[in-house]
C-alpha cells in the first residue's frame, strides 16, 4: 500500500537571508578583505544561535584565507524582521590573480524548539590584482637601465645597471640573475660566477642590480644586446637589454655578426633515448648591414665523434634568405638523443654560413662568404638500466618453511653507462628482511654486477610472492627506484608430535630407573642349599668315576 503524507511549510520558521554586503574594494592580494554582511530574518520566529561558515571551496592559496581560528562565526540571535551586521575576517591570498572571485557562505541557525535550518549564498567580490599576469605569475619589470660609460669602447670595461621591480604582492625567494650567450666576440664577464645571487625580492620591492663586463675587441660597432635571465622558486624569465653606441674601429664597412642569441629544449630534463624540440634564435648584431644567403647547419657530434644529438626528420641544414640588421630568425628542430649516452654536457654545434653586401673574396681560398660556428652545451641525463636477475629463495636445512629463516639471493647488474651510487635493497610482499629494513649494496660501477644474499622470513605457506625493491642514486644525484617481482614455494611450519618418542617410549628428560628383582630366598637359605648339593654331589661323582675306570680295565683284559 502506498501512503501519502502531505507536509505543509512551516510558515512560522525563521529565515535568514543576505540583505547586503560590503568589502574593501581597493583590497589587493595580501590585504584584508574587510567583508561585512547585513543579514535579515524574514521569518516569523527568532533565529537562535546563528552561525556563518565560509565554504571550503572558497578557501585556498589562490582565493581567500581565513583570518580566524574557529570553524564558524557565531552571532547573536536575530528576531523576526530584524537585521544584524556581521564582519567576516578574511585575507586576500597573495597568489590571487585578481578579477571576480566567488565566495560561498553557509548559514546555520535554529528555532526556539531546536529545529535546525540551513541556507547558503554566493557573493562575487572583485579583487584588483596588480602585478599578476593572466597565467598567475608575478610581473617583474626591468627599468632605469644605465650603461657606464655611455659609449663603451671595445676592449674596455662596461657596467650595466638596472632596477628589478616586483610589481606583484607575492614574495620571490632564491632569486638569481645570470647573463646568457656570452662569447669572446660580444661581452666578456669579469667574474667567473655563473650567476648573481639576489635572495628574496618581496612584493612591491625594487632592487638595483649591477653587472660588470668587458667589451670584446671583436664586438660589433653600434647596437649590441645583453641577454639577462632571472629565476626564482616557481618561475623565471629572460629579457634582452640593448647596449648602445659600442665603439670599435671596425667601422661601418664591418661584416655583420650572426650569433645564437637564445636556445632551449621544450622539456626540463633531456634523458638518453628521448626526443625533444630544440628551439633556437639567430640574431644579426650589426646595426646597419644585413646578412644574406644564409645556410644553417645543426650538428650534435660530441668530442669523441659520436652523434649524441641527431635530427629526426629531414635535413640538419636549411636556407635563410636574409636576416636584417638587429633582426632575429627563430626555428625549431626535433632531435633525438643517443640511447646509450652517459650523463654529462654535450655540444650542439650551430654552423652559420652567410654573405653580405660589400663582401670580398677570401684572398687565400678565393671563396666568398663568412662562417660562424657556435657550440651550445646541453645537459643529458643517462637512461639508467639496473637489472635484477636470478632471484632465488632457499634453505640448506629442511627446505623453505613458513616463519623460518631462509636465504634470498640475486644478482644486480648495472647495464648503464654511469655508476649507480648508494644502492640498497629492500623486500616487500610475503617476505620480510630478518636483519633490518634494508640491505646496503653500495656503489655499482657501469657494467659491473653484484651478488647479493641476505636472510628473509616467509610469512605465508604455499606459493609466496615478493618484490625486490632497489633504490639508488643516479649520476645526476636523484634517487631512483627499480623493482623485481619473484615467487617461491614455501612449506608449512614443522609440527612436533608430543606422543612420538624415538627411544622406545623412554622420556630422556625424566628417565625411569629400573627396580631390582626381589630375592626368591634369603641368603642363608641359599647358602645352605648349595652346601647340601655339594655334600651329595661329591660321593656320587666319585663312585661314577671309579665305575668308569673299572669298566676300562675289564675291556683291556678281554682283549688279551
Amino acid at each position: 500500500h502506498d501512503i501519502y503524507i502531505s507536509l505543509a511549510e512551516n510558515e512560522d520558521a525563521p529565515s535568514l537571508n543576505l540583505s547586503n554586503f560590503s568589502y574593501n574594494a581597493a583590497a589587493k592580494p595580501g590585504d584584508k578583505l574587510g567583508l561585512v554582511l547585513k543579514i535579515v530574518n524574514n521569518g516569523n520566529q527568532t533565529a537562535v544561535y546563528p552561525r556563518i561558515y565560509v565554504d571550503e571551496s572558497s578557501i585556498g592559496t589562490t582565493k581567500f584565507i581565513k583570518d580566524f581560528y574557529t570553524d564558524y562565526i557565531e552571532t547573536r540571535n536575530v528576531k523576526s524582521d530584524h537585521s544584524i551586521d556581521v564582519e567576516i575576517p578574511l585575507l586576500v591570498s597573495k597568489e590571487n590573480i585578481g578579477g571576480m572571485n566567488d565566495l560561498k557562505l553557509n548559514f546555520v541557525y535554529f528555532d526556539a524548539e531546536g529545529v535546525e535550518y540551513k541556507s547558503s549564498v554566493t557573493i562575487y567580490p572583485y579583487i584588483e590584482a596588480e602585478g599578476i599576469s593572466e597565467d598567475g605569475t608575478p610581473i617583474i619589470l626591468i627599468s632605469n637601465v644605465l650603461q657606464s660609460p655611455k659609449k663603451p669602447v671595445a676592449g674596455e670595461r662596461l657596467e650595466v645597471s638596472f632596477d628589478m621591480v616586483n610589481k606583484s604582492a607575492m614574495d620571490l625567494s632564491e632569486l638569481r640573475i645570470s647573463v646568457k650567450n656570452l662569447s669572446g666576440k660580444t661581452f666578456i664577464p669579469v667574474a667567473s660566477d655563473p650567476y648573481i645571487y639576489i635572495g628574496d625580492l618581496k612584493g612591491g620591492e625594487t632592487k638595483r642590480i649591477t653587472i660588470p663586463l668587458t667589451v670584446s675587441e671583436d664586438a660589433q660597432e653600434g647596437l649590441n644586446h645583453l641577454s639577462i635571465e632571472y629565476s626564482y622558486v616557481g618561475g623565471g624569465d629572460s629579457i634582452d637589454i640593448p647596449i648602445l653606441d659600442v665603439q670599435n674601429d671596425l667601422g661601418s664597412a664591418s661584416k655583420p655578426r650572426l650569433i645564437v642569441s637564445k636556445y632551449e629544449a621544450d622539456v626540463d630534463e633531456l634523458r638518453a633515448g628521448s626526443i625533444f624540440n630544440f628551439d633556437f634564435e639567430i640574431r644579426n648584431t650589426h646595426s646597419s648591414v644585413a646578412a644574406k644567403n644564409i645556410i644553417v647547419t645543426v650538428s650534435g657530434k660530441s668530442q669523441s665523434g659520436q652523434e649524441v644529438f641527431s635530427v629526426t626528420q629531414g635535413s640538419n641544414s636549411f636556407f635563410v634568405s636574409k636576416i636584417g640588421p638587429g633582426e632575429t630568425f627563430t626555428d625549431t628542430l626535433e632531435m633525438k638523443i643517443k640511447s646509450d649516452t652517459a650523463t654529462g654536457a654535450y655540444p650542439i654545434t650551430v654552423t652559420i654560413e652567410y654573405e653580405y653586401d660589400g663582401i670580398e673574396p677570401n684572398p687565400t681560398t678565393g671563396k666568398i662568404g663568412e662562417t660562424e660556428e657556435h657550440e651550445l652545451n646541453m645537459q643529458v641525463v643517462e637512461n639508467a638500466r639496473p637489472v635484477v636477475d636470478y632471484v632465488n629463495v632457499y634453505s640448506w636445512d629442511d627446505g623453505v618453511r613458513v616463519n623460518n629463516p631462509a636465504s634470498l639471493a640475486f644478482e644486480f647488474y648495472n647495464m648503464g653507462k654511469s655508476p649507480l651510487n648508494n644502492v640498497t635493497a629492500t623486500i616487500e610482499g610475503d617476505f620480510i628482511n630478518s636483519g633490518g629494513n634494508m640491505y646496503y649494496i653500495g656503489n655499482v660501477n657501469a657494467g659491473d654486477r653484484s651478488y647479493v644474499e641476505f636472510e628473509v622470513i616467509p610469512l605465508v605457506e604455499g606459493m609466496a610472492y615478493g618484490v625486490v625493491k632497489i633504490t639508488y642514486e643516479d649520476s645526476n644525484g636523484d634517487e631512483q627506484v627499480y623493482t623485481k617481482e619473484f615467487e617461491a614455494s614455501v612449506m608449512g611450519e614443522q609440527i612436533w608430535n608430543p606422543d612420538f618418542n624415538g627411544d622406545g617410549g623412554m622420556d630422556v628428560f625424566n628417565p625411569v630407573i629400573p627396580e631390582p628383582k626381589k630375592e626368591i630366598l634369603p641368603i642363608w637359605a641359599f647358602i645352605a642349599v648349595q652346601i647340601a648339593i655339594l655334600i651329595i654331589f661329591i660321593p656320587v661323582s666319585r663312585k661314577a668315576v671309579i665305575n668308569i675306570y673299572k669298566s676300562k680295565l675289564r675291556k683291556k683284559e678281554e682283549m688279551y
